[in-house]
């Protein structure tokens, strides 16, 4: 029998966004998103410390079109911890976990973090095989074992 190998989680220094709505939230993620894509000239987007990337820049504009496809206390549920994320993608020196789409057409990474509270989730993020970007697709609570 296989040992499962131990999920190592990045300590990110921020908290769950406040808010007790879903609006409350989405305003605060907003303004965050508003500051990341402050700083980037053209596409929306944040540079990673990641040593496994070869190229350090993670783009921002896939996320919150799939974060609408959810329904409403699925993206309650996430956006509240995309303070997080940002700063795991940008900061997390933790192997991800790597994962290959049935076409071979993309490359998925897992990061896994916690946050302040102790929040444990995970970040996905798809690179395009063919041309090498990166973007963040997802964040989300991980399951209670």
């Amino acid at each position: 029998m296989k040992n499962k190998p131990e999920i190592k989680y990045y300590q990110s220094k921020y908290g769950l966004l406040p808010g007790s709505s879903l609006g409350e939230i989405a305003s605060s993620a907003r303004r965050v998103y508003n500051d990341a894509i402050g700083k980037s000239r053209r596409k929306p987007g944040v540079n990673s410390k990641c040593k496994f990337f070869k190229t350090p820049r993670v783009f921002l504009d896939l996320y919150w079109p799939h974060l609408n496809q959810k329904t409403a206390k699925e993206r309650f549920r996430r956006i509240g911890l995309y303070k997080c994320a940002l700063d795991t993608i940008r900061n997390s020196r933790v192997e991800p976990a790597v994962s290959k789409s049935g076409d071979g057409k993309s490359v998925y990474y897992r990061f896994y973090g916690k946050s302040k509270e102790g929040v444990k989730f995970c970040v996905q993020v798809k690179e395009e095989r063919k041309t090498g970007q990166k973007y963040f697709m997802s964040v989300y609570p991980s399951r209670k074992k």
